[in-house]
């Protein structure tokens, strides 16, 4: 009788310390999902009205003058990007893992930032050598991003997540 009473008091307490593990989940997935989906898409409309206006003073930046393209610039998109940068940069992960991807993806924020002051300077000035600042800016930005995108897919891999922000339709 004590034997059982020992064997099931062992099987509920194994039960138990699953039942915990089970409840208290993966500290890197929860920061994953929390950094995400409440952190980070806190700002995904502001980020995406961003987007939509960098594309809008592109498409537009071939028919209007230099000044109007510097004055979109300096009075809408980069307040707008610096805005952003700041409210982004303000977030605390968790997890070193998820602060990792968060360090890198700041990073391309501020590139961007700075680019765009660079492309600015250069169409005021029509200096061509600072426009090739621009560009180099611009593609050291792009290739933060792309960073930012490959940690996002070894978390959707690793740990069974949607990323909304990179999900291109492949993820799981």
């Amino acid at each position: 009788m004590k034997k059982t009473l020992k064997k099931l008091a062992s099987v509920l307490l194994v039960a138990c310390l699953m039942l915990g593990l089970v409840a208290c989940g993966n500290p890197v997935k929860k920061d994953i999902v929390n950094y995400f989906d409440k952190e980070l898409g806190a700002y995904e409309k502001e980020m995406n009205d961003t987007l939509d206006s960098y594309n809008a003073l592109m498409a537009k930046s071939a028919t209007i003058t230099q000044e109007e393209l510097v004055k979109g610039l300096n009075e809408d998109l980069i307040p707008k990007y610096e805005d952003l940068y700041e409210k982004i940069s303000k977030i605390k992960p968790e997890t070193e893992e998820v602060q990792k991807f968060h360090d890198t993806y700041v990073e391309a924020l501020k590139l961007n930032v700075d680019g765009m002051k660079k492309v600015s300077e250069a169409v005021e000035k029509t200096d061509q050598s600072l426009m090739a600042e621009a560009q180099k800016i611009a593609t050291e930005a792009q290739n933060k991003m792309n960073e930012c995108k490959e940690i996002a897919q070894d978390f959707q891999d690793k740990y069974k997540v949607k990323i909304s922000l990179y999900d291109d339709g492949s993820s799981k």
